[in-house]
């Protein structure tokens, strides 16, 4: 008569449930994801505006780098094109009179 009885566990209704993400705290992220990207989009227009404005003026930069070296080459400017310019004398030595 030293039978046992055999104890049967039943599972706790916390420890049979999964662990995953409920909508509610899907959409919540996401809401919080949109206003962060809300928020950086001005300053990431205005990086970029910044980053064109660089890039003008280093442009500009190379451009005048490159005409000191045309004159240092050359002991002279490069000849001026005058595109359409009223009253400009054509047969004048020193440029080019283009669109007259």
């Amino acid at each position: 008569m030293n039978q046992m009885k055999r104890i049967t566990h039943k599972p706790r209704a916390a420890s049979r449930r999964r662990s995953a993400f409920t909508l509610i705290e899907i959409l919540v992220v996401v809401a919080i994801i949109a206003l962060l990207v809300a928020i950086l989009l001005p300053s990431l227009a205005k990086a970029r505006r910044q980053a064109r404005l660089t890039l003008c003026a280093s442009q500009l930069h190379q451009a005048g780098l490159a005409l000191i070296a045309y004159q240092h080459s050359f002991k002279r400017f490069p000849h001026q094109a005058r595109v359409g310019v009223p009253g400009c004398d054509t047969n004048a030595k020193g440029g080019q009179a283009i669109g007259v």
